[in-house]
């Protein structure tokens, strides 16, 4: 799987120009050589590149440069097209034939491939990142917020009293609203932007470049997004949102997971938010994380 995982995440160009090299090498070789074996097999290797990386459309567009190799080269050996014999034409045909098949079939394991990797990295119920993922997904973030020196704020959102409204609503019900929930989040982040489900009831983001001065506005974008979720359920629900806007980065996901999820859970039990500002001092390195400040605002002000 690793072939195909490495073909999926290059550029288009890149691969349609690799196969189209790769099939004017090995067009190259049969000329020069006059190969008195079949290449066909040899052939299929820039086909199969193009139809696992742009599925049918590129093997059958790889497939038809490789028949027109073919009567080029059978056309030069014999003095042009009017000297090919039949027997090129049913060959070229057969092979066009193989090579829509292959291509057929390489395209169906495309597609299930890409559906056990999407299965493999999100969360079935709102098809966010699960948590193994993000956690992964995240940690990156942090490393290019680290080389870049810039900040990054991370958000923990979370219903609360989830497990009664369970009960009283019932599993179904609040799959729904987590769908919900995640689908506000998710819309209105950005590109760069990281959100995944880690936990049963909990949701986190991960926000680059966004610090001190522009956190707050961003939380309160946020806020009203998810307020607007929530209140069209049946019950009441009230969330908790914690952010902690790490000017300094922490040494592992871990630690930033943790102390944003500390700072979520002081915000739990009402209806609030908590931005936190956390550093990590060069000389207390060893140590927890520190507040420089904290600004609670309570959602009951909040203009919606």
């Amino acid at each position: 799987m690793g072939v195909p995982s490495y073909l999926l995440r290059q550029p288009r160009y890149h691969v349609v120009a690799l196969s189209l090299v790769l099939i004017a090498l090995i067009g190259v070789i049969e000329y020069s050589f006059r190969c008195p074996i079949n290449l066909a097999p040899i052939y299929m290797v820039p086909v199969a590149i193009s139809a696992i990386s742009q599925g049918f459309r590129g093997g059958l567009m790889a497939s038809l440069v490789t028949v027109m190799t073919w009567f080029i080269i059978d056309a030069v050996h014999d003095n042009g097209l009017q000297s090919v014999g039949q027997v090129s034409y049913l060959n070229a045909a057969i092979g066009l034939i193989s090579f829509l098949f292959v291509t057929h079939l390489l395209h169906h394991v495309k597609i299930a491939f890409n559906q056990q990797w999407n299965e493999a990295r999100t969360d079935r119920l709102t098809g966010l990142l699960n948590r193994h993922v993000f956690l992964e997904e995240a940690s990156r973030k942090i490393g290019q917020a680290r080389l870049a020196g810039r900040p990054l704020t991370a958000v923990a959102v979370s219903i609360n009293d989830f497990a009664r409204h369970a009960e009283k609503m019932g599993t179904g019900a609040c799959d729904e609203i987590l769908q919900q929930l995640g689908v506000a989040l998710d819309r209105i982040l950005r590109k760069d932007d990281l959100i995944g489900r880690v936990g049963e009831h909990v949701f986190m983001v991960i926000l680059p470049e966004i610090g001190e001065e522009n956190a707050p506005l961003v939380l309160e974008r946020l806020e009203r997004h998810v307020h607007g979720a929530l209140r069209r359920t049946e019950r009441k629900m009230t969330y908790a949102i914690g952010a902690g806007v790490y000017v300094e980065l922490p040494k592992n996901i871990e630690e930033l997971q943790d102390s944003t999820l500390e700072v979520m859970n002081r915000a739990t039990g009402k209806q609030s938010r908590l931005i936190k500002t956390i550093f990590q001092p060069e000389a207390e390195q060893n140590r927890s994380l520190g507040t420089l400040s904290e600004s609670p605002v309570s959602a009951d002000n909040a203009d919606f």
